[in-house]
């Protein structure tokens, strides 16, 4: 008898050590799932972003457009249903001018090729559970021939480039101010 308790507290032991073990796989599963909706909702925001940008410069000019980007954060309301969709509780971004002039050469008179930055998204996503924030910025560079080019959106080059947004360390400018 003695012999069958003990065998029954080391089944027991083990079978709350496998309950553990599947607990933790089920929350770092459900943690990466939640990592890579909000990612995506992300990604795709930064990429909607940078298109209606380029197709506003097309359509109204690019000192209009420019003129428009104020830098300041906008939340993007999501309907019940798109929450459930992308697993995203909130979403923000912010644009920015990056103050693209285009300049004679100090040499002539005519313009030039010039290349420079154009503008900044930052896109915050957060997701479902606690913790999950994603940050990804996306900056925009074009070339263009002289300054009526450039206004009218025909470029010679563009090149975008986006990464993950630095984690914040203390005393460096938050990403967003929230």
């Amino acid at each position: 008898m003695l012999f069958a308790l003990i065998f029954m507290a080391v089944l027991a032991s083990m079978a709350l050590s496998g309950m553990d073990a599947a607990s933790l796989a089920t929350r770092s599963a459900l943690n990466y799932r939640d990592h890579d909706r909000a990612f995506r909702t992300a990604e795709s925001l930064l990429t909607a972003l940078d298109a209606s940008l380029l197709g506003l410069i097309r359509r109204e000019g690019l000192s209009v457009a420019m003129d428009g980007l104020t830098g300041s954060e906008t939340d993007i309301v999501m309907s019940p249903g798109a929450v459930e969709t992308t697993g995203t509780s909130t979403a923000v971004y912010r644009a920015d001018a990056a103050g693209f002039s285009v300049a004679p050469l100090a040499d002539t008179a005519v313009d030039a090729v010039v290349c420079g930055p154009l503008y900044r998204v930052s896109v915050q996503a957060s997701g479902r559970r606690p913790g999950t924030v994603i940050s990804l910025v996306l900056e925009r560079r074009i070339c263009c021939d002289d300054m009526a080019a450039c206004e009218a959106g025909d470029f010679v080059s563009m090149e975008r480039s986006w990464r993950r947004a630095q984690e914040q360390r203390s005393g460096s400018p938050p990403l967003f101010s929230r």
